[in-house]
């Protein structure tokens, strides 16, 4: 067998890998169009949080609206049915009075249930530990309690008989 000569021109293969590798300002618009892509993806994330508080408002509005629509029948209801109560019982009638008086108390339990259920409790007041000294562990906070290392008082209080 004949070896047959093989002509490589590496510099040639060399120029075309060079000219297909990005420069450096391509590399840099790169990583700045990344960047922002990132900035944007951050900001949806946002909105869409934003966007699941404004849905939950928007349902807890829609129950209040509910509420307050059931509580403006049954307010406005009331005047009639107890004057209708009021007229039966100076008839002699009692039964009307004694049922109406039922049916508020029993209304008056839902809604006091309701409410309870639905009110947040207050959050617990923040402490301000730049003016409140910290309290050793086994002592109370009592701020009348001198310290043991400070002076008695002078005067006539400070006298004991």
């Amino acid at each position: 067998m004949v070896p047959v000569p093989i002509t490589v021109s590496f510099d040639k293969d060399l120029k075309d890998l060079v000219d297909l590798a990005p420069s450096t300002e391509q590399l840099a618009l790169g990583i700045q169009a990344l960047r922002n892509t990132q900035a944007i993806l951050g900001v949806l994330s946002i909105l869409e949080k934003k966007m699941a508080l404004i849905d939950d408002l928007a349902a807890q509005v829609h129950a209040n609206t509910d509420v307050i629509a059931s509580a403006n029948t049954l307010i406005q209801g009331f005047a009639q049915r107890l004057d209708d109560a009021t007229a039966a019982a100076k008839a002699g009638d009692l039964t009307q009075l004694e049922a109406f008086r039922s049916e508020i108390a029993a209304a008056d339990a839902k809604l006091a249930a309701a409410v309870a259920a639905n009110t947040r409790a207050a959050p617990a007041p923040a402490v301000d530990t730049a003016t409140t000294p910290p309290v050793a562990v086994g002592t109370t906070a009592d701020a009348s309690a001198a310290p043991a290392d400070a002076p008695a008082p002078a005067g006539p209080a400070a006298t004991t008989t």
